[in-house]
C-alpha cells in the first residue's frame, strides 16, 4: 500500500469524491506523478525508458519539471552508452531538471544527461 500525504484541501476533495461514489485516485492525480516514455539518445544509439515526472497544472511544462530516473534505469543507460561501466555512489534515484546531470563512472569518465525536448534526453560520455 502506498502512503500519500495530502494537503487539507486535497483531502477534503478526496472525501467528497468518495462520498459521491467515485474513485478519487482514478479521478484526480493526488500523487502529482506521471510516467512518461523518454527516449535517451547519443546521436547513433537510443533507448526508450519509462520514467516518472512531477506534474503541474500546465501539461506543456513537462520539460521544466524534474524527472525521476531510478538506479536500475541509470544502470541500463550505463550498459548501453558507457560500455558496462558502473556509476560511483549508491543513490536509489536521480533527479534530472533543466541543468545537465553528471554522473561519475568507475573508469573515471562522466555520463552526462541533458534534457533535449519534452520526451528525449541527450546522453554523452565525457572524459
Amino acid at each position: 500500500m502506498q502512503i500519500i500525504h495530502l494537503q487539507p484541501v486535497e483531502f477534503l476533495y478526496k472525501l467528497y469524491l468518495e462520498y459521491r461514489g467515485r474513485l478519487p485516485f482514478e479521478t484526480i492525480n493526488l500523487a502529482r506523478m506521471q510516467t512518461m516514455n523518454i527516449n535517451f539518445t547519443n546521436g547513433t544509439t537510443s533507448v526508450g525508458l519509462d520514467i516518472d515526472i512531477f506534474i503541474a497544472g500546465n501539461k506543456d511544462s513537462a520539460l521544466a519539471l524534474p524527472w525521476i530516473i531510478k538506479k536500475e534505469q541509470v544502470d541500463t543507460l550505463t550498459q548501453t552508452f558507457a560500455s558496462g561501466n558502473s556509476i560511483k555512489g549508491s543513490k536509489d534515484y536521480y533527479l534530472l531538471d533543466n541543468d545537465p546531470l553528471s554522473l561519475s563512472l568507475s573508469n573515471g569518465r562522466k555520463l552526462v544527461l541533458k534534457k533535449k525536448s519534452r520526451n528525449s534526453v541527450l546522453v554523452q560520455v565525457n572524459k
